[in-house]
Formats: structure tokens, C-alpha cells, sequence
């Protein structure tokens, strides 16, 4: 027929199932193409579908043949090159196409397609990092927790020595005495037993108190105990007052040398001329310059511990420096220490209500003040001064008293006393180191049983104030 040519043969164009067929045979690592696909320089280039080319290259990008090198007439399409194809990626038209089994030492090759590595772009897959950091954060808390065993098993058994607190049987053996310090922790009384060979290890007798409850209520003092007891029996032990060998002496706050004396005979069991000869020697009892060799005022109320055989000046020792020890707690410069002592001393002794300390500390601020006070001309005026002057512990001065010619007449002398006339509490140094402000010069207690105060500014307010007080005697007169 016209337009027919039979002696010539078309170029073979692969179809679309053979296209997928050459697909599916470089996904299993085997290209196929017909000898017959190839392109002579003297035909021209067949039209390839494109929609073709785009389905094989969606399918699998790796096999995707450039248009380019189908319609260079000079370009040779044969089964070395689409093998090629399979294994570089796609070649522009101007590089040569080599063979696998021929690759060109110059030209640098890229790893075997699989779907490990490979994107629809010819790059590799970025590492999952999600995973991998959830890893990393386990790995790192195990290493914790195992750095966490290794150091309490270093520090429980390496570093305490034993595998376990070791432990004494029984009651114990030989006597021995054991001084427990006011205000020992635990671990304190622990270093005390293990000291002196009570119980067999400090640990033994922490874990025994941590499940007794008890344990709280070990007091201060000196303890008959045991050697070699175990830590439940010292415990025990401990807990018991009949074990107890000391004496605790109270001091009470408002005391006097002279009723700590006469308690110092009485509980303490030292003689008279022990008791004098002690407070004779300021030295000995640890009295500072500033007192003047007299400890009136210097000894801290408390209770006291004596232990069995102790000196006197040992004993009164620790009372005074239990009085240094707070007045360096509270910042007092040694030279205004003696002065801090008087003025608290007189409130202990004036005032029964603790609210009224810092009102009174006024008051004698108030009179000793030279232009404040001169309406009293800065005498203090105080009763409790002349009790002690007189002698006597309470009660109001009579009107003999008031005319005794002593130094600590505070009526008939300006200014403070020469010493503390008690022992005063922490309340009352407080109160003189911050008196409450005002312009009070007198203060009357118009019921002793009370202690109701009332502090007021002028002389007239104060005789109104001391007809209350008179008044309350004449109702009752066991309390004046």
C-alpha cells in the first residue's frame, strides 16, 4: 500500500508492561532489555510517551530514563545503560554510559539502590532521632541508678567497715558511768555509749531509736549503765530515771546568790566553808573581770546537772559559763555587761508579767536619763533594790527599810546599784536591749496577785495609782 514500507523495520519502543517488567527486575537486581531497543543515528528519535517516562520514574526513581537520552540519535539505549541507569541515578546527555561491569575509575559511584538507603531524590534517609534519643535517655538513667547502688554500697558497707551494724547480746557486764549533754541529738548520745563501750557500734543504736518512739524523751545527766549492752538494753536503760546517778539542781530566774548557796548545801551536799571558799575564788569559778569578783546576776537559771563526786567550783563553773554563753549570743560588748545584768535583774525582780519587761525597761531608761529624769532626780526608786538591801526575798519595804543606808537604797541613791540583785532571764536582757517607747517615769502594780501594772507620766498619776495599791493591801493583806 502507498505510504507503507515493509522492507524497513520501526524502532522498538518498550511498552508500558515491559517498562514495569524492567522495573520489577532491577528492584530484584536483574535488567532485561531486548537487543532490538537500540537507536540507529540515521532514524530519527521515536516519540517516547511521556506519561510513560513519568510512571516509571513515580514508580521507582531509580530507573527513571532522562528524555534527553532518548532523543540524542547519538546516545546508544541498551541494556548496559539502563543497568546503569539502575545502580548511578540518571546521567545527563553529555556524560558517557558505562557498563557495570566497566565502571570509569574517574567517575565516582553511588551505593546499589535499596530501599534501606535510597529517597525519591537519590539521597539517604535521615536517621530516626527519636528513637535514638529515647535510647540515650534510658541508657543514662540506668547508669544513674546503678552509679546510685554502687555509692550506697561503698558508703554502707566498704566505707563503714561491715556488712551490717554489729551488735552486743544482753544486759551487759561491768559498770560504767555515761554523762548524756543537754540538748545531745541522737547521734551524740550514740558517740557517748560507743565511747565508752556501752553498745558495739554508733549505727547499732541509731537504727534502735529510729523505731522507738521513746527515744525522744532520754534526758540530759549522768547514767549508770553497762558495758557491752546491747543497743535495745542501753536504750532501756536510758529511759529509766532509777539509772540516773546525778542530781539535777533547778535555778530558778529572780534566784539570789544567796538561795543558790543555801540549794548548793541542801541538794548538793557541800559543806559551808566548800560553798564560801568556791565563790571566794573568782578564778576558779570562772568569773569574768567585768563582775567584779561577784557573782550575783552571773549565773544563768537552769537546771544543772551534778555529777556524782564533782567540785563545788566545777560544778558553779558551768553555770557561769552558761551566762557568757548567751550574752555572746546576743552580741553584748564585755563592757556594758554589767550594767545589761543590773537593769535586767531589777525587772526580774519588779515584774511578774512578762508583756510589762520592755515598759519597765523604759521606765529605768527613762529615770536615768539626764534631762528625762531629773523630775526624779535620776533615782530609780525601785522596792525590789530595798528588799535586797533588807534582806528579804519579797514583799513591800516598809517604811524602817526605806531609810536603810545602803548603796542599793535606789531611793536615797542615784543611779544604778553596784551589783545585780538576781538572776534574770532571757526575757528581761531582751527587754533592756530593746525597751518599748514612751515617756513613762513611774509604774505601780496595783494587785500583786495579778501583777496588774499601770505605768503613767507624772508624779499626781502616780499617787492616784499608789491609792489602788493601797487599797488592794488593805483587802489583802497576806499578799503585801
Amino acid at each position: 500500500m502507498a505510504g507503507e514500507s515493509t522492507g524497513s523495520s520501526r524502532p522498538h519502543v518498550p511498552s508500558r508492561r515491559e517498562l514495569r517488567a524492567q522495573k520489577e527486575a532491577a528492584q530484584r537486581g536483574q535488567v532485561s532489555v531486548p537487543v532490538e531497543s537500540s537507536i540507529s543515528a540515521a532514524q530519527p528519535a521515536p516519540h517516547v510517551p511521556v506519561i510513560e517516562e513519568y510512571e516509571v520514574a513515580a514508580t521507582n526513581p531509580a530507573l527513571s530514563v532522562s528524555s534527553s537520552s532518548v532523543q540524542n540519535p547519538e546516545q546508544e539505549f541498551s541494556s548496559s545503560a539502563l543497568h546503569a541507569t539502575a545502580e548511578s541515578g540518571p546521567q545527563s546527555a553529555a556524560e558517557p554510559t558505562h557498563t557495570a561491569s566497566e565502571p570509569d575509575s574517574t567517575t565516582e559511584t553511588t551505593a546499589p539502590f535499596s530501599r534501606d538507603n535510597a529517597l525519591p531524590d537519590g539521597g539517604k534517609k535521615k536517621p530516626r532521632r527519636g528513637k535514638s534519643a529515647v535510647a540515650t535517655v534510658v541508657i543514662l538513667l540506668l547508669v544513674a541508678l546503678l552509679a546510685a547502688g554502687v555509692y550506697y554500697a561503698l558508703t554502707r558497707f566498704v566505707f563503714s567497715g561491715d556488712s551490717k551494724p554489729s551488735d552486743y547480746e544482753g544486759a551487759g557486764t561491768t559498770s560504767v558511768t555515761v554523762e548524756i549533754p543537754e540538748g545531745a541529738t541522737g547521734t551524740q548520745i550514740a558517740d557517748a555509749l560507743v565511747a565508752k563501750d556501752v553498745v558495739a557500734t554508733k549505727q547499732a543504736f541509731i537504727n534502735v531509736l529510729a523505731v522507738n518512739p521513746e527515744g525522744t524523751n532520754i534526758q540530759p545527766g549522768t547514767y549508770e549503765l553497762k558495758l557491752k549492752m546491747s543497743a535495745n538494753a542501753a536504750l532501756a536503760a536510758l529511759l529509766d530515771t532509777a539509772n540516773r546517778v546525778d542530781v539535777g539542781i533547778t535555778i530558778p530566774e529572780g534566784f539570789r546568790l544567796s538561795q543558790l548557796q543555801e540549794r548548793l548545801k541542801t541538794r548538793g551536799g557541800y559543806t559551808e566553808a566548800e560553798v564560801q571558799a568556791a565563790f571566794a575564788n573568782p578564778e576558779a569559778i570562772g568569773l569574768p573581770v567585768e563582775a567584779n569578783g561577784n557573782a550575783e546576776g552571773w549565773i544563768a537559771p537552769g537546771t544543772y546537772q551534778q555529777k556524782p563526786d564533782e567540785p563545788v567550783e566545777s560544778f558553779v563553773k558551768s553555770m557561769i559559763q552558761r551566762r557568757i554563753e548567751q550574752l555572746d549570743s546576743l552580741s553584748v560588748p564585755s563592757e556594758q555587761r554589767q550594767a545589761l545584768l543590773i537593769k535586767a535583774s531589777i525587772l526580774e525582780r519588779e515584774v511578774n508579767i512578762d508583756k510589762y519587761l520592755p515598759k519597765v525597761a523604759r521606765v529605768i531608761e527613762n529615770r536615768l536619763d539626764p534631762e528625762r529624769g531629773k523630775e526624779v532626780l535620776n533615782k530609780l526608786q525601785m522596792d525590789s533594790t530595798v528588799a535586797y538591801a533588807a534582806g528579804r526575798t519579797s514583799g513591800i519595804p516598809t517604811a524602817d527599810e526605806l531609810k536603810i543606808d545602803s548603796p542599793y537604797n535606789t531611793y536615797l541613791h542615784a543611779g544604778l546599784p553596784p551589783t545585780p540583785i538576781a538572776f534574770p532571764g532571757t526575757g528581761a536582757i531582751k527587754a533592756v536591749l530593746n525597751p518599748e517607747a514612751g515617756n513613762w517615769l513611774y509604774f505601780v502594780s496595783v494587785n500583786l496577785n495579778t501583777g496588774e501594772t499601770v505605768f503613767v507620766d507624772t508624779y499626781d498619776q502616780f499617787k492616784e495609782a499608789k491609792n489602788q495599791l493601797k487599797q488592794f493591801c488593805e483587802s489583802n493583806p497576806e499578799s503585801c
